[in-house]
């Protein structure tokens, strides 16, 4: 009487397959790039929530304004002007500062691309070699 009946056993089938997939996934976060998680660990939160740095500042200004401390203090800190140790531009002439072989924020964005890019071409490199030994040897 029902056409969905005809359809059951592939119905069956496609959800046996589902199970068994859900079964091997992983939920948990997985970071894949070293980079992302200390970039996400020093950035500005409110209520667990990322802010902008610009928020935070108006904040930390109306709120310091009833203060009776050494004014500017604390906030020329975060904006001093930093320079690519590989090309020399400015950190206030490129989008954001990267991490580098000396470090984080030693790069300017067009550097620690080029940097990290090749980084993880050497490391992949050394995993493509290794692995024809470890064939070989399991042979």
């Amino acid at each position: 009487d029902f056409p969905g009946r005809s359809i059951q056993p592939q119905r069956a089938a496609s959800l046996n397959r589902f199970r068994e997939k859900r079964k091997e996934r992983c939920f948990e976060k997985k970071i894949r790039y070293t980079v992302r998680k200390e970039v996400a660990l020093r950035m500005q939160r409110k209520k667990g929530q990322f802010t902008s740095s610009k928020a935070i500042s108006e904040e930390v200004a109306s709120a310091s304004s009833g203060w009776s401390g050494t004014p500017g203090s604390g906030q020329d800190e975060s904006i001093q002007e930093v320079l690519c140790t590989h090309c020399g531009i400015s950190s206030k002439k490129t989008p954001m500062m990267r991490r580098g072989p000396a470090g984080p924020r030693t790069l300017c964005n067009a550097c620690g691309l080029k940097w990290a890019n090749k980084v993880c071409l050497n490391q992949e490199r050394v995993v493509h070699k290794s692995i024809p030994h470890l064939i070989a040897c399991r042979l």
